[in-house]
């Protein structure tokens, strides 16, 4: 199986060539759709990074911080089973790099609105 991330016209050439080789065949499956990028560890790891700055001021723990952002930013889903009806919120697990971002964003529009500082991003190059 081959995979073709185009981001470049000589990536766009190979996706082609290998198109092209397939003429004919059958039973051949192509797939085009937009790419999402992944989040990141450094995305994941700085948003609990940013949980655990607001429990230290608030006294809430990660948990807790960690669930209000997510209903604050990704918002809730009612759902019904077995007679109980309860409000949950999306994993984490399921975002992008889009989605993490927007959580980040969160943490720190939240920190800002309760008055607690928190740490720049950290930037590489």
């Amino acid at each position: 199986m081959k995979r073709f991330i185009i981001k470049t016209a000589e990536i766009k050439k190979a996706c082609l060539a290998e198109v092209m080789k397939i003429m004919g065949d059958d039973n051949i499956e192509v797939i085009i759709q937009p790419h999402e990028e992944d989040k990141t560890a450094e995305q994941r790891n700085f948003f609990h990074l940013l949980c655990r700055e607001l429990c230290a001021t608030t006294g809430y723990s990660e948990g807790e911080m960690k669930e209000l952002i997510k209903q604050e930013i990704l918002g809730t889903t009612v759902i019904e089973f077995a007679g109980r009806t309860r409000e949950v919120t999306t994993s984490t697990e399921t975002l992008n790099r889009k989605g993490y971002a927007d959580l980040i964003e969160g943490a720190y529009r939240i920190g800002a609105e309760a008055g607690v500082v928190l740490p720049p991003p950290l930037w590489h190059e």
